[in-house]
């Protein structure tokens, strides 16, 4: 697995670069317990939702998750803010 540090003015985070990332636990940066949201659409999901659903449950986390339709347009806050609470009022 090779780790490349992006590192932006207002922030830094890393990219995992690799085969098999999404089976991998050390991919997932959470610990037993932590609530962990999904923000995805129909076209990737299709793929790999529930791989990483799988893969975040085994380390013991709670696991919800929200797809968006395909397109740049649905990519906005509000969008997003809607689905989540959705998601948080159940």
């Amino acid at each position: 697995m090779l780790c490349v540090n992006v590192e932006l003015q207002e922030r830094r985070y890393p990219i995992l670069i690799g085969s098999g990332l999404l089976q991998d636990e050390r991919s997932y940066p959470i610990k037993r317990g932590d609530r962990v949201m999904i923000v995805t659409n129909p076209t990737v999901a299709q793929f790999y939702l529930d791989t990483v659903i799988y893969a975040l449950e085994k380390r013991g986390c709670v696991v919800d998750h929200v797809l968006l339709p395909d397109g740049e347009k649905y990519k906005t806050l509000e969008s997003l803010k809607l689905n989540f609470h959705r998601t948080f009022a159940r």
